[in-house]
């Protein structure tokens, strides 16, 4: 496998995956591209493709207007921004540190 470019382990259901390097990136810097980018994202997805990303609270008008959030200045990052790649590789779930056995309180 490529190097790993993401990882997510889910803890709770003992599940883990590894998300090789980007194939094309969404971004989206307004409050209109949001919609559009999660709909491409849903597409790609159903389709086989794997994806990784964010949505930032400041997207919250493209779901509902009503929803107030501060205004952006030039250095913020996008509202959203997602990663499309191979459909990601199951691993084992990180588990918790060896315990140390020179440990000191």
């Amino acid at each position: 496998m490529p190097a790993t470019a993401a990882r997510f382990d889910d803890l709770v259901a003992g599940l883990a995956w590894q998300f090789g390097a980007p194939l094309r990136v969404l971004r989206a810097d307004t409050i209109d591209e949001v919609t559009p980018l999660l709909r491409e994202v849903d597409t790609r997805t159903r389709s086989g493709c794997g994806a990784y990303g964010f949505v930032g609270y400041e997207a919250a008008p493209a779901f509902d207007a009503a929803l107030c959030v501060r205004d952006g200045s030039g250095g913020d990052p996008p509202l959203a921004w997602f990663a499309l790649c191979d459909r990601p590789t199951p691993v084992a779930p990180v588990g918790p540190p060896p315990a140390a056995s020179n440990r000191t309180a």
